[in-house]
């Protein structure tokens, strides 16, 4: 019996599959040791070193001829984020989750990631059979960018933001008419005692000092006096006495800024990197409440609008644009379809914004990685309902079982189907599989941290859904990669 000598052995492809496991524990580890240094780096993640990379593998991994790559991708990507809504239904009506936090469920089965973990495991897998090294390291960067540039569009332009404040929400209890009677009825013998205890001592005290009696006072100027205070007529002083109050007493703290964007109808990746790492500190802001509530055209351009020409959303299309333009893309990489002039180099004119990009691109993953252990190691779980622990198992089951299964499932019927992936795409498979068994993404926490009050129910359940599947996650990841270096592809 012969045997296929350029598919690896179980050993090597178990070898291979931890590797980069291991590679990410130690840098999460160190980002949780190093939690306090890595604070601001969210922000020069999202907004400059992340578009470099995204701007850098598209332009140089797609063309005319796999264009239907990203239809692909992006149709199984709104699959993956409808599934993961699916599997937070699930887990909210079938086992015991804080009644503040029946929306942020939603978003931890539907927020993947999708970015830090497939772009860290394509940099070491693609080294190994059965991808070709270089030109797959740079596809696989592009397949993920294309999948986070879906969840990021979905989480700030379709809604799920919204979704998510919606647990934030002051909720109006119903008064009960009974309480309300029994309460009303006590109220009224208390300031019937009240009012008969002042007049007596009233009464007692003119009849001690000797002097004329003074016609009996109202019952609101007796209250005030059995309370200590004086009696005050008009209300023009006393409404002013307390604005005069309410305005020095105003907080003026590091939360002022957190308040500022609760009252926020529209949450932006910008606004995201401000709040990194449970960060709470900012300028005072006195008018919190006297914030204006956008008026719609504002409302449809900031959440809607804005979120598309986000850094990286807004690299993916001009990438995707010039990746599909023989002359434009003649410009930044060598093309056999448009016969571009050298740079004196011998490379093509804007060559060095490409080395530029992939430069700055290249610390993406590590970056993304210590930020991680960042957040766990910040993470504190505490005030959760009784038997929570079955809501934290289930998701875990779901979305590192159950949804890697359906990922492969779904990857054969499109490639057999379809003609939307290639055979011999073997890392366009990889990643479409891959990004089925990931934990949920940590731009939830940032999301959390915007609304939720530090050590809250909310941030409790969070911290303990992610711990959990990240957890987890050693062992569902090595496997899922073992099985489909060694029989999916």
């Amino acid at each position: 019996m012969s045997v296929d000598s350029s598919r690896p052995g179980v050993g090597d492809v178990i070898f291979t599959a931890f590797k980069p496991i291991a590679k990410m524990a130690a840098i999460t580890l160190g980002g949780a040791v190093l939690s306090e240094a890595t604070r601001a780096n969210a922000g020069i993640l999202i907004n400059l070193l992340l578009p470099m990379l995204i701007f850098s593998a598209v332009t140089t991994s797609f063309d005319a001829s796999n264009i239907k790559s990203v239809v692909a991708l992006v149709v199984t990507g709104v699959l993956y984020m409808f599934m993961g809504l699916a599997f937070g239904f699930l887990v909210r009506w079938l086992t015991p989750v804080p009644k503040t936090w029946k929306w942020g469920v939603l978003i931890t089965g539907a927020c993947s990631n999708v970015g830090d973990l497939p772009i860290a495991f394509v940099l070491t897998i693609a080294k190994s059979a059965p991808f070709s090294g270089e030109q797959d390291s740079t596809r696989g960067i592009a397949y993920a960018s294309i999948f986070m540039v879906v969840q990021t569009l979905a989480m700030f332009s379709l809604g799920g933001a919204q979704l998510l404040k919606r647990d934030f929400r002051p909720v109006e209890e119903s008064p009960d008419p009974e309480k309300a009677a029994a309460t009303s009825s006590k109220l009224k013998s208390t300031v019937t005692a009240i009012a008969n205890r002042t007049r007596k001592t009233v009464g007692l005290v003119s009849r001690r000092a000797g002097g004329r009696r003074q016609p009996p006072a109202s019952p609101a100027v007796m209250l005030t006096c059995a309370a200590g205070g004086t009696a005050r007529t008009g209300t023009s002083h006393s409404s002013e006495e307390g604005y005069k109050t309410s305005a020095n007493n105003t907080p003026n703290d590091g939360n002022s800024i957190v308040e500022a964007d609760r009252d926020r109808d529209v949450i932006s990746p910008a606004s995201i990197s401000a709040h990194s790492i449970g960060s709470r500190t900012g300028p005072a802001a006195k008018e919190t409440s006297a914030i204006a509530r956008p008026n719609c055209i504002k409302r449809v351009w900031s959440g809607y609008i804005v979120p598309v020409f986000a850094p990286p959303s807004l690299s993916l299309i001009v990438g995707l644009i010039v990746a599909n333009i023989p002359p434009l893309k003649a410009l930044f990489v060598k093309t056999d379809k448009f016969d571009m002039p050298s740079a004196p180099d011998d490379k093509p004119p804007l060559d060095f914004i490409m080395e530029i990009c992939t430069f700055g691109g290249s610390a993406v993953p590590v970056i993304g990685m210590l930020l991680l252990g960042a957040n766990l190691s910040r993470m504190s779980i505490k005030n959760l309902p009784r038997g929570f622990w079955k809501s934290t198992v289930m998701m875990s089951v779901l979305k590192l079982v159950v949804s890697p299964i359906v990922g492969m499932l779904w990857t054969k019927m499109v490639m057999n189907r379809t003609g939307l992936i290639d055979p011999e795409e073997k890392m366009l498979q990889f990643i479409l599989i891959l990004c089925a068994g990931v934990p949920t993404a940590t731009l939830q926490v940032y999301l959390t941290n915007i609304y939720a009050t530090e050590g809250s129910v909310e941030t409790s359940a969070l911290s303990a859904m992610l711990l959990a599947q990240y957890s987890t996650m050693l062992l569902t990841l090595t496997i899922l990669v073992s099985y489909t270096l060694s029989n999916a592809l």
